[in-house]
């Protein structure tokens, strides 16, 4: 029998939003090669992340890796939802949005992740925002505000 690893079973991005002020929390990796781009928090699924109980569910695997992600690059504990799937070349991106208290942020993540929070018009007008992020913030925008 075959066993997925944390990483066969896809990566998250997360869209951590202030539950009070709407803004949005990007991360800059300046330990990373340049260009350094702010972007939304994220990362691989992890074995960490499967439940137990339940390890073939994939999807509850990619509901723990959001909320971890969050917290661990941004301090941010964030109630998540999930709003896309986008098939990448080689694995699943799952797409969430999460709600939580900026006022958690912390001022490094523990790989030197810069957190910062932004509103809407802010990032918009970042000429360094990665721009394979830009789609998923329309995402973000457009499930929002339905």
């Amino acid at each position: 029998m075959y066993e997925k690893s944390g990483r066969d079973r896809g990566a998250v991005i997360i869209v951590p939003i202030d539950e009070k002020t709407g803004r949005i929390v990007l991360v800059m990796e300046p330990s990373k090669p340049e260009p350094h781009y702010w972007k939304f928090p994220g990362g691989g699924i992890e074995l960490c992340d499967v439940d137990p109980r339940f390890p073939d569910d994939d999807m509850q695997a990619a509901y723990n890796a959001a909320r971890r992600e969050a917290e661990e690059e941004t301090g941010v504990a964030v109630e998540v939802a999930h709003i896309a799937t986008i098939p990448r070349k080689t694995h699943i991106v799952h797409i969430f949005t999460g709600l939580g208290d900026v006022d958690q942020l912390r001022k490094r993540g523990p790989e030197g992740e810069i957190p910062q929070a932004f509103s809407l018009g802010q990032i918009r007008a970042l000429t360094n925002f990665m721009p394979s992020h830009r789609p998923i913030l329309d995402i973000a925008v457009e499930k929002l505000t339905r």
